[in-house]
This record gives C-alpha cells, structure tokens and sequence, in this order.
C-alpha cells in the first residue's frame, strides 16, 4: 500500500477537488470531494503542509469569525 501523498501549501485544498497543475503534480490524482467547503463565516478553510500546529502531517483550520489569522478565535485540528 502507498503512503498517501498530501497536497503542498500552495496547492491547497483545492488539489482534492482537481489535480494540481503546480509541482509536484501527483501521477494518481484521485478527486475525493466535489468542492471545499466553506468555513461556519464563509470563508475557505486555511490548509497547510506540514503541519506547524497539529499533530497531524497538515493543518486545516478556519480563522474565525475575526477572519483573521493567528487570533484567539482561529480554530483547527490542533
């Protein structure tokens, strides 16, 4: 079984809903949502990789109803 390759920052989430035509382009893209959701404000979830606060390969996480990053209210898989 292969590891499963994430998305790089700049790809963002939007490498599950179409292949990225950034590098690193991966051979087997498989589209896995049909678009990326929206936070509870409207706003995209903030995706990157690797992970600066979980303990999981990558962050996901919105920045609150301030919309603004690295406030109290930002809340992700961390």
């Amino acid at each position: 079984m292969h590891a499963l390759a994430l998305p790089t920052t700049k790809q963002g989430l939007h490498a599950l809903t179409e292949k990225p035509t950034m590098l690193p382009i991966p051979k087997n893209h498989m589209r896995v949502m049909a678009i990326v959701p929206s936070d509870p404000w409207g706003e995209p979830y903030k995706y990157r990789f690797p992970a600066e606060k979980s303990l999981k390969r990558y962050d996901i996480y919105s920045t609150g109803p301030d919309r603004q990053e690295n406030t109290r209210d930002d809340m992700g898989n961390w």
